[in-house]
């Protein structure tokens, strides 16, 4: 063995010896200097001379082969070398075939020192991780049933603590990964919170530089894995190393929504403002149009009875006319004045029929087309209305950042971390950190999102168990005292706002389990949690995880077609109007009769006809 090794060496050295100086300019410098050389030259002289060093192996690159030159050889100790030297492409976690048997080799020699001079550094990291796998067997394949601590959190849908009885139950993907890798693994896992995690949660840095909740025991070293919807993220990362991400998680807000209580506009919600604009401008233009041809008819019949005879041809011929039945002017009064063609032509627009065909064809043919446009147009209004009032009231929603600006409500969340996330923004999100508030419970922040002042910022799955559980919680409170409550509190329950998840992400975020710093468990653990996600377990366990919240969901206004008398707020504002200026119409009526009429000299209250004659000539 030492003979060979002593060959390895002479090769090594003949082919240093014969290698140029300057072959990389990077080293020139410390080629000069030699201050590398005699930091290797004490370092081997050393190692020899407390007589344990048994054979020296070297792995460097083109960069440094300069510093091994025969002067560096001549004054250190006797000890048997071997030089390895690789290109700077190569990969070194998986070695080709000369620098894999040089490394065999060299461990069956039985050196027990390597100097590694390389200047890419990754292919140092890689290097180690490839000598650490090959030298140190990997012992965490097989675990051997050791129990380790798993410390956790509830935090929907990575961890689930089902209440059954006096008992609980956890589940969420989370502990559904736990369990496959503890199987993979052969450990088992101890699962236990921490001493008040309701107050503590993921846990924060104290005063005193300790953390507490969750990433306390992390940090302590008294759990071996965490689990609790851990963001994969530079703080995190800090305090503890994190898995490869499992999922992505959306985060959102949840809001609260605002009903919009437009039922006294329902009479004129069927069209849109310009829709409503073109009708009256029709009716009016329309209702113009009929009292001009009803004008042109009548002074036409006015002028037929004053000139019974025609010019014709330059030859005039005294001729008798004759009227006919049919040419009498029958129903040109209802447009003979204005008011009365805009009234009639109104009323034809709400489907109400005419007392008298009016006289004249371009009339009759207007009032034919007219009554086809009118059908269209109330038929189109009352499809519209039937659907207004058989859907539920609109709802007015915060669905993206910049609405959830503009609206002022306050904006909360847990930990200082959350906070600076979105004060330290370049974008508009930074003035949602200004009014940012750190809340400690997500069911208090519901409530008060519920009166329609506050919105909470979480991922979207756990907005929605929020969301759901305390809808469910009200359902069973109320049924619980239905006996007992009054009509006036039920009403108060009503005004409550409605919560709404934000559609909007403000951020995706990738998601992990913790391990403890440096810890052996991580490689193996990372291995087996992708092969997790690409079969699709991931996935399938967060469905799982998520149902019984999508069955406890219970979708209000189920029956749509529901008629109520709110729904009509409009039909009687619409009446209510109506009755105003009829009565208002009526008293103007009633000055004008006694403050003009009876006051009149020419007034006879036995003879009205001959008195209204007489101011109809007049």
């Amino acid at each position: 063995m030492v003979f060979s090794t002593l060959i390895k060496l002479f090769l090594f050295y003949h082919l240093l010896h014969g290698c140029d100086a300057k072959l990389s300019p990077i080293i020139k410098d410390l080629h000069e200097s030699k201050d590398l050389q005699l930091v290797l030259i004490d370092m081997l002289n050393g190692q020899a001379r407390r007589h344990d060093v048994t054979c020296v192996v070297v792995i460097c690159d083109t960069v440094y082969l300069n510093v091994f030159d025969g002067a560096m050889f001549k004054r250190i100790l006797s000890v048997p070398m071997v030089m390895i030297v690789v290109e700077e492409y190569e990969d070194l976690l998986s070695p080709n075939f000369d620098t894999l048997e040089s490394l065999r080799e060299a461990r069956m020699d039985g050196c027990n020192i390597y100097i590694i001079l390389l200047a890419n550094g990754l292919q140092v990291s890689r290097l180690l991780r490839f000598g650490d796998r090959t030298l140190f067997a990997d012992k965490t394949s097989n675990l051997n049933g050791e129990a380790l601590n798993v410390v956790y959190f509830d935090h929907a849908p990575s961890v689930v603590i089902m209440k059954m009885n006096d008992s609980s139950k956890v589940s969420g993907v989370e502990i559904e990964i736990l369990n496959t890798l503890s199987q993979q693994m052969n450990f088992k896992p101890k699962l236990y919170q921490p001493n008040n995690i309701e107050v503590h949660k993921w846990g924060q840095k104290l005063a005193n530089g300790t953390f507490s909740g969750l990433l306390g025991e992390m940090v302590n070293g008294k759990a071996d894995v965490a689990l609790g919807n851990l963001q994969y993220n530079p703080y995190h990362l800090e305090l503890t190393d994190l898995s490869i991400p499992y999922t992505s998680q959306c985060w959102t807000f949840l809001t609260p929504e605002a009903l919009t209580d437009n039922s006294w506009k329902t009479l004129i919600l069927p069209f849109k403002l310009y829709m409503w604009i073109a009708v009256l401008l029709v009716l009016l233009i329309t209702g113009i149009i009929f009292y001009g041809l009803a004008k042109y008819y009548m002074n036409l019949q006015e002028l037929k009875k004053e000139k019974p005879f025609l010019e014709s041809n330059k030859n005039i011929e005294k001729q008798e006319y004759v009227f006919e039945p049919s040419e009498k002017p029958v129903g040109l009064y209802l447009f003979g004045e204005i008011i009365n063609s805009i009234l009639y032509t109104y009323g034809m627009l709400l489907v109400v029929s005419l007392p008298k065909l009016p006289t004249g064809w371009s009339i009759r043919l207007l009032t034919g087309w007219y009554w086809l446009y009118c059908i269209l147009l109330v038929v189109s209004y009352r499809a519209s209305m039937t659907a207004i009032l058989a859907n539920p009231a609109p709802r007015v929603t915060i669905d993206t950042i910049k609405e959830l600006v503009d609206s002022k409500v306050t904006c909360g969340g847990w930990g200082v971390e959350t906070k600076k996330f979105f004060e330290k923004s370049t974008d508009e999100t930074q003035k949602i950190g200004d009014r940012f508030e750190l809340v400690d419970e997500p069911f208090e922040a519901a409530n008060k999102i519920a009166k329609g002042v506050y919105a909470y910022y979480d991922n979207k799955d756990f907005l929605k168990y929020l969301s759901v559980k305390r809808k469910n919680s009200l359902i069973n409170v109320d049924k619980a005292v239905n006996a007992t409550i009054n009509d006036t509190d039920i009403v108060s329950t009503d005004t409550e706002r409605n919560l709404h998840i934000m559609t909007d992400c403000v951020v995706n975020i990738p998601i992990s389990i913790g391990f403890h710093k440096n810890s052996p468990l991580k490689p193996l653990a990372d291995i087996y949690l992708a092969r997790i996600v690409e079969v699709g377990l991931v996935e399938k366990w967060l469905n799982d995880a998520m149902n019984p919240i999508r069955v406890q969901e219970t979708n209000e206004n189920e029956i749509k077609a529901l008629m109520n008398l709110k729904k009509l707020y409009g039909a009687f504002i619409a009446l209510a109007i109506g009755y105003i200026l009829s009565l208002i119409g009526l008293i103007g009526e009633l000055i004008h009769w006694h403050c003009v009429v009876k006051r009149d000299p020419q007034f006879d209250k036995y003879a009205l006809d001959v008195y209204y004659a007489k101011n109809k000539k007049q």
